[in-house]
C-alpha cells in the first residue's frame, strides 16, 4: 500500500452534514491491486468523502469460507448486540447481517425474535447452515418491516452508502416509539499517520467504502434524518451509534461484554448442531479453542483442539498437522494458514503452560509464525488479529526457549530486538523469563542489553513497554544482590520503585514490585523510600488479587476533594469503600452498577462497586481508594489530575465549615448538575 500524506483543497458534497464547497485532500493511497482514492474532508464535521459509487461485493465460495473461519468478529458482534437490554421474545432485526451471526446470538443468547437483510452471497450461505431468517436482498426505501421491532441493528454498513440520509429517514420512519437503532461505523479519528497498516485500511477499506464518518458527522445525519435522541461513542477505531424516538429509549444504552461462560456455551452448543470438516465447524471450534487457552482452561483446550484437528484434515483434504508444524508453505490461498497461526499458537500455549513442555511450545509457536509469514508473503489479507497473533507467537517463542534454552532465547531476542519496532522490550521479557527460571548465568549480553534499555522502557506510554521495564529492573536488582554488587542492586531496586510510584494508579503489579524492591533496599541497607505511605493501604496477603478502578466525576477546591467512580476486585467480595487525601480518610457511599456485573462477569453480587466520597482538607496530590475484603485491604494510589472531571468546572462552588458537619452528607448535598451524575433510590 502506497499512502501519501497531503494537503490540497478540493470540493466536497458532505453526505452526513449536509456541507457543500471547499474540503481538504488529506491523503492518496494506491493499493497493491491498483486501486486508488483521494479522501476530503468535510472542513464541518470532519468526515472524509472517498468515492461516489462503492464496488459491488461478489464474494466467491473462497472468500465466504475465510469469513467464516477466520475473518468474522464473533465476539464483537456479540458485544454490540447487546448494547441494548431487551426481554426474552423481543423483536430483532439486522440490516446488513452479513452471515447471519448476529441472528443466531440473539436467538440463543437472549430469545429474542430475529430476521436481517443482506444482499451479498455471504446471506445464501448464512441461512442454510446457521438456520436463520435473512431476506437475500439490500434494505431501500421500497423496504418494510415484517413486524414492528424492538431494537434495529446495523453494523458497518453505512460507510457503503451513497445516500446515508435516505438510508437512515427509511429507517427512522419504520422504527416504532421506544425501538433503538444501533449502528457501528469506522471512525475518522484513526485515519491519521500515526495509525498502524491494518486499521488505516479497515477505515478507508479502499474502493469499497463511500465515507469514513466522524462522531460529530454521526450526529448532525441522526439530527437531519429526524432522529430526535442520538448517543455516539467512540470506541477505538469504531464509532457505535444510538438513535430513538424517545430519550427513555435510550437508557439501557451501555457497552456491554457477554460473560464468557455465556459465549462459550452458545459455541457449544451451536458447533454441536454443525456439520463435520465445514468451514462453520471449523470456524466456531477455533473460536471455542482460543477461548479457553485465552482463560487458561487447558483440560478443556486439550479436547476441543483433537475435535478441531480431525476437523481440519475433514475440511482440508490431506491437511498433516506434523508437516504443517515443521513448515509451512502455501501451496494455494486459503484460510488454511490463518488458520493454522491461531491454531499452532493454542497448541504452543497449551504445552507452555498446561503441559510446562517449553520446548515442544517453542516448536508450535515457530509454526504460527512461519505459517502467518508464509500467508502474509502470498499477499493474503492482513487481518489484524492474525497479525497480533504472529507477534505475540514471536514473543510467546522466546519467553519458552527462555526457560529451557536460554542461550537460543538470547540470541533470537538480541536480533529480534535490534530490527523490531519496539527496541528493549524482547529484551525485557526474556530476561525476566530466563531470570525467573534461574538461568541468569547463561544471559550476560541480555543483562548487559537491559541494563542500557530499562531505564528508557520504564518511560514508556504504553503500559506493557513500562512493565516489562519494571520488571526488568526488579529482576536485574535481584541478580546483582546474589553476586553481592549491593551498589548495582540498590541503584536498580530504587529505579525500579521510582518507575512504581510514579504511575498516576498503583495497581497488584506495582504494589507488589514496590513492596518487593522496598524489602530489597532494606536488605542491602540503602535508606528508607517512600514506599511505606503505599504499602500501609494494603494489608491483603501476596499473591494479590487484581484491584479495577476507574475515575469517573472528581473536582477539587481549596477546602477538599470530590471523587466518584467505580472500584472492584473481581469475584473477591469487597464489603467497604474508603477515600483517602493524605491523612484524612471517609467511607464512601456506595452502590451497585448493573452495567459492570455485565461486563465483569465473575463480579461478586455481594460488591457495590459504584462509589462518591468528599474528603475535607487533605494534603497532597494523590488520592487512595482503599477497599476492605474478607482477607484484608488493597490499596489503590490516583495521581489527580490537573483538570475537573469532566472536564468543565462545577456549576456551584463549596466551602463549609468542617468542623461539624459530616463530609458525607455534604458531598449529597452537592447540586446533581454539578457532577454530572444523578444517583438514584437503589443502595
Amino acid at each position: 500500500m502506497n499512502v501519501q500524506w497531503k494537503q490540497a483543497v478540493k470540493p466536497v458534497t458532505c453526505r452526513l452534514c449536509g456541507f457543500e464547497g471547499s474540503g481538504r485532500q488529506v491523503l492518496t493511497l494506491k493499493t497493491h491491486q491498483g486501486l486508488s482514492i483521494a479522501p476530503v474532508e468535510c472542513p464541518v464535521c470532519l468526515s472524509l468523502d472517498i468515492v461516489d459509487e462503492p464496488i459491488p461485493f461478489a464474494e466467491s465460495q473462497e472468500l465466504v469460507d475465510m469469513y467464516v473461519e477466520v475473518g468474522a468478529g464473533i465476539d464483537a458482534i456479540a458485544s454490540l448486540i447487546s448494547c441494548i437490554d431487551r426481554p426474552t421474545d423481543s423483536s430483532f432485526v439486522d440490516i446488513g447481517c452479513g452471515y447471519g451471526f448476529s441472528l443466531c446470538l440473539a436467538e440463543g443468547l437472549y430469545g429474542w425474535r430475529a430476521y436481517g437483510y443482506e444482499p451479498s452471497p455471504l446471506a445464501k450461505a448464512g441461512a442454510e447452515t446457521l438456520g436463520v431468517d435473512i431476506r437475500h436482498e439490500p434494505f431501500t426505501r421500497e423496504s418494510k418491516f415484517t413486524h414492528a421491532p424492538d431494537y434495529v441493528f446495523s453494523s458497518e454498513v453505512i460507510e457503503h452508502i451513497p445516500d446515508p440520509l435516505e438510508f437512515l429517514s427509511t429507517i427512522r420512519a419504520q422504527l416504532p416509539e421506544g425501538a433503538v437503532l444501533v449502528m457501528t461505523t469506522p471512525n475518522r479519528a484513526c485515519v491519521d499517520p500515526s495509525a498502524p497498516e491494518p486499521e488505516l485500511m479497515a477505515a478507508l477499506s479502499p474502493g469499497f467504502h463511500v465515507l469514513v464518518a466522524s462522531a460529530q458527522g454521526m450526529r448532525l445525519l441522526a439530527e437531519r434524518s429526524g432522529f430526535a435522541h442520538c448517543v455516539v461513542r467512540e470506541e477505538a477505531e469504531r464509532l457505535i451509534i444510538a438513535m430513538a424516538h424517545t430519550p427513555s429509549a435510550l437508557e439501557s444504552f451501555a457497552l456491554r461484554e457477554v460473560p464468557r461462560v455465556a459465549m462459550d456455551d452458545w459455541y457449544e452448543q451451536t458447533i454441536r448442531k454443525t456439520e463435520p470438516g465445514t468451514p462453520l465447524r471449523v470456524g466456531l471450534t477455533s473460536r471455542l479453542l482460543d477461548s479457553f487457552v485465552a482463560q487458561g482452561k487447558f483440560s478443556l483446550a486439550r479436547p476441543v483442539a483433537d475435535a478441531l484437528l480431525v476437523d481440519m484434515k475433514l475440511r482440508f483434504d490431506g491437511f498433516d498437522i506434523d508437516a504443517i508444524l515443521t513448515k509451512a508453505q502455501p501451496s494455494i490461498l486459503s484460510s488454511l494458514f490463518p488458520l493454522m497461526v491461531s491454531i499452532c499458537y493454542d497448541l504452543g500455549m497449551i504445552s507452555l503452560l498446561g503441559d510446562n513442555d517449553p520446548l515442544t511450545a517453542a516448536t508450535h509457536f515457530s509454526a504460527s509464525v512461519s505459517a502467518g509469514e508464509a500467508w502474509f508473503a502470498a499477499g493474503g489479507h492482513q487481518f489484524l488479529n492474525i497479525v497480533n497473533l504472529v507477534e505475540q507467537a514471536r514473543t510467546s517463542r522466546l519467553l519458552a526457549l527462555a526457560r529451557c534454552a536460554p542461550e537460543e532465547a538470547e540470541r533470537e531476542a538480541l536480533n529480534q530486538d535490534a530490527t523490531g519496532p519496539a527496541p528493549g522490550y524482547l529484551v525485557a521479557r526474556t530476561l525476566v523469563e530466563a531470570v525467573a527460571h534461574g538461568h541468569e548465568s547463561s544471559i550476560g549480553r541480555l543483562l548487559l542489553a537491559a541494563r542500557t534499555s530499562a531505564p528508557t522502557l520504564v518511560l514508556s506510554d504504553q503500559p506493557a513497554k513500562r512493565i516489562a521495564g519494571q520488571d526488568a529492573l526488579f529482576m536485574m536488582a535481584n541478580v546483582c544482590e546474589r553476586n553481592a554488587q549491593l551498589a548495582d542492586a540498590v541503584e536498580l531496586y530504587a529505579a525500579c520503585l521510582k518507575s512504581c510510584l510514579a504511575e498516576s494508579t498503583q495497581m497488584s503489579h506495582e504494589i507488589d514490585l514496590i513492596r518487593q524492591s522496598h524489602l530489597g533496599l532494606k536488605r542491602c541497607g540503602a535508606p528508607e523510600a517512600p514506599a511505606p505511605r503505599i504499602l500501609d493501604l494494603v494489608t491483603h496477603t501476596s499473591p494479590l488479587p487484581l484491584v479495577y478502578f476507574a475515575p469517573e466525576v472528581f473536582w477539587r477546591d481549596a477546602a477538599g476533594v470530590f471523587l466518584e467512580g467505580w472500584v472492584h476486585a473481581g469475584a473477591l467480595a469487597v464489603s467497604a469503600i474508603d477515600v483517602r487525601h493524605g491523612d484524612v480518610a471517609v467511607r464512601a457511599e456506595a452502590r451497585r452498577r448493573d452495567d459492570l456485573t455485565r461486563l465483569f462477569g465473575d463480579l461478586s453480587p455481594d460488591t457495590r462497586p459504584n462509589f462518591r466520597a468528599y474528603v475535607p482538607r487533605g494534603r497532597g496530590d494523590a488520592i487512595d481508594i482503599v477497599v476492605t475484603t474478607a482477607h484484608g485491604t488493597l490499596g489503590v494510589s490516583w495521581q489527580m489530575p490537573f483538570q475537573n472531571l469532566p472536564a468543565r468546572e462545577p456549576t456551584v462552588a463549596i466551602s463549609w465549615p468542617f468542623d461539624d458537619v459530616d463530609a458525607q452528607q455534604r458531598a449529597q448535598q452537592y447540586p446533581e448538575e454539578g457532577i454530572q451524575r444523578a444517583w438514584g433510590d437503589e443502595r
